[in-house]
């Protein structure tokens, strides 16, 4: 039984934003557009998160990649979504980060700190929380996270038949 574990991210000093971030890789933002439906190197199931867009389920127009390069490469990548009815604890302006995947030859490099720092800089705006949820078990996941400043928020649980994601009430972990 995996434990699905919430983190958030608030942007407390903006001079968070100002950090230089040293690295030789290309970072690219891919935006959703009529005839762009998938990020570059994503397979058919992101086309759901193009449909969302599209349709205004997302309840902000965040919806984005964020795409890291070496020459013409792509070695990381990972998405950035915004609240719809699967993540009920989200507010109308947060966005969360989610597959986030490296190439297994460029893990351990910084990369995926590379990306997140990226992401919210990129995305930062007044009163904005971003988000970050993983199982509990994927320890890489939640050390980047953690590295990057976001704080543990608490565990969730995915119920009903859409598989929605309720926060645990009084640090209850996972029920499924």
């Amino acid at each position: 039984m995996s434990k699905t574990i919430i983190y958030k991210y608030n942007v407390l000093d903006e001079s968070e934003l100002k950090q230089n971030i040293n690295n030789h890789y290309t970072v690219k933002i891919w935006k959703p557009g009529f005839n762009n439906f998938i990020p570059p190197g994503k397979g058919r199931k992101y086309f759901i998160y193009w449909l969302f867009h599209y349709l205004h389920i997302f309840k902000n127009r965040g919806y984005s990649a964020l795409l890291v390069y070496e020459n013409d490469l792509l070695i990381a990548s990972m998405l950035i979504v915004p609240p719809h009815f699967k993540w009920p604890f989200m507010a109308k302006d947060d966005l969360q980060f989610t597959y986030v995947m490296t190439d297994p030859e460029y893990r351990g490099k910084g990369i995926g700190e590379i990306m997140l720092r990226c992401a919210i800089r990129e995305f930062y705006k007044k009163d904005r929380t971003f988000w970050y949820v993983t199982d509990k078990t994927n320890v890489p996941s939640v050390k980047l996270c953690e590295k990057v400043g976001f704080t543990f928020y608490n565990y969730g649980f995915r119920s009903g038949i859409l598989k929605i994601l309720r926060v645990a009430e009084d640090g209850r972990q996972d029920q499924n």
